[in-house]
């Protein structure tokens, strides 16, 4: 059965004194950047004690890539009741949501949260869809 995975892609960062980069296409553990639809990559910022996602996608993998705040990661399996949840990794790790996996994230900081979200290639002439699925969080 499909669960979350956390990928580490320190080794994709370069730091120096001004900051760091990530060349995420040069990555040996984002190989799963030959999947990913470049149509799908999208930034996204999410606001103090605010909730984002409670949804599931048919067929796609999803990849989030957070750059800075603290939060909670909320997921669960198609027909377990259970949720999970784990601390949001902070710079150098992305997380890799499975299709039909149900998932959410909460922003638990006083600052707004960013992070960059894509998905996988789905087959020609499918389409995935974004499918709502409440989990009690």
């Amino acid at each position: 059965m499909s669960t979350i995975e956390v990928i580490d892609i320190n080794e994709c960062r370069y730091h120096d004194e001004r900051g760091w980069a990530l060349f995420p296409a040069q990555c040996t553990p984002l190989e799963f950047m030959a999947e990913a639809d470049p149509r799908t990559i999208h930034f996204v910022c999410n606001l103090p004690n605010m909730v984002r996602g409670n949804h599931y996608h048919s067929l796609a993998t999803e990849w989030l890539y957070f750059l800075n705040g603290t939060g909670l990661f909320y997921w669960q399996i198609e027909g377990d009741q259970t949720v999970s949840t784990m601390d949001i990794p902070g710079p150098g790790k992305v997380i890799k949501i499975p299709p039909g996996i149900r998932h959410a994230l909460r922003n638990t900081g006083a600052e707004a949260m960013y992070f960059t979200a894509i998905k996988s290639r789905v087959p020609d002439g499918m389409e995935d869809q974004n499918v709502s699925a409440h989990m009690a969080i």
